[in-house]
């Protein structure tokens, strides 16, 4: 039997293909529910609670956001805006005693209407960001608005608090 040597590029192009295969391999194993692991400070529950309908003259005093681990009190926070857009909350968010969740007090007196709660956290077990948001509504349902409140203009206003943060 003779052995024959094969030329360095037809090494190079197995030693790739046998790569690709094994990443391929490692990736495919990531479970896709990164919650399932763990990973990332995902929304738990809230006060008031996704879609809530609360009664007319029954606006919440503050709103809170729980949040499956630990976040970092310094990049994480939490606003509320009402259906045209505008910040009705007093601009203090912080983090809660037991280091899971965010709290903002609202303006007194909210008008029927429907309400988007934004939050962003960055986990302190991984450093991983969530950025979520919610609706709940103050009496009788639904009342169109003019949606100022684009993704854009969010991601925006992160950006700017992140970096702010950081200065």
């Amino acid at each position: 039997m003779s052995t024959q040597r094969q030329p360095s590029s037809m090494l190079i192009k197995k030693a790739s293909l046998i790569c690709c295969v094994i990443c391929c391999v490692l990736f495919l194993s990531i479970p896709r529910d990164a919650h399932a692991m763990g990973l990332y400070a995902h929304y738990a529950h809230s006060d008031p609670a996704i879609n809530a309908h609360l009664p007319s003259g029954d606006s919440p005093v503050a709103v809170q956001v729980w949040f499956t681990e630990r976040i970092e009190p310094k990049f994480s926070h939490v606003e509320v805006y009402d259906q045209d857009g505008e910040r009705i909350d007093r601009h203090d968010s912080k983090v809660g005693s037991d280091g899971a969740s965010l709290r903002v007090s609202l303006l007194a007196g909210l008008i029927d209407g429907t309400y988007t709660v934004v939050y962003h956290n960055i986990s302190q077990e991984d450093g991983h960001m969530v950025f979520g948001n919610f609706n709940f509504v103050v009496g009788g349902g639904y009342r169109p608005g003019r949606q100022r409140l684009t993704l854009l203009r969010f991601l925006i206003l992160t950006v700017i608090l992140t970096f702010g943060a950081l200065a």
